[in-house]
């Protein structure tokens, strides 16, 4: 099976503490998992981003640049997976919209993408988050509970 890990990607412990036990669960059972800040060495500039986005009108062009990019792999790698695992913390834009392209694949295009959305303590989840999730889970150690009997 293939997951795709869709979540805060920043580079301190928020966006990648969360994946850890996940990606670990996974592996060892002999799933590919795809974490997107793994592919971040593709992308020079990435991490200018973290600046550019404290002013985001000014550094509109350069940040459009390097999210084209981003954007395209990720779709790629989201359309072949089985699997798409968001967490929700905090501000989500990026989560929401990878979970809309697995949603739109799933019912209009027919790929077999299942939505596992885990929701922190602080984040409250609106229609639109439920309406595109397969499997919700309020805590960590459900949903991990849960990726322990995939197969």
């Amino acid at each position: 099976m293939k997951f795709y890990l869709a979540g805060p990607v920043g580079y301190g412990p928020e966006g990648t503490t969360w994946k850890d036990d996940i990606k670990c669960i996974l592996r060892s059972k002999g799933h590919e998992v795809y974490d997107p800040i793994e592919n971040d060495g593709k992308y020079p500039d990435v991490l200018k981003m973290n600046i550019f986005k404290f002013d985001p009108k000014k550094y509109y062009k350069e940040i459009h640049q390097i999210m084209q990019e981003i954007f395209f792999d990720d779709c790629d790698y989201i359309t072949n997976c089985n699997y798409l695992i968001c967490y929700f913390s905090g501000r989500s834009y990026g989560t929401v919209s990878e979970q809309g392209i697995a949603y739109y694949l799933n019912k209009f295009l027919h790929k077999n993408i299942q939505t596992i959305s885990i929701f922190s303590e602080e984040f409250s989840p609106d229609e639109w988050v439920l309406c595109c999730s397969n499997h919700v889970f309020f805590s960590k150690e459900d949903a991990l509970a849960f990726l322990q009997e995939i197969k």
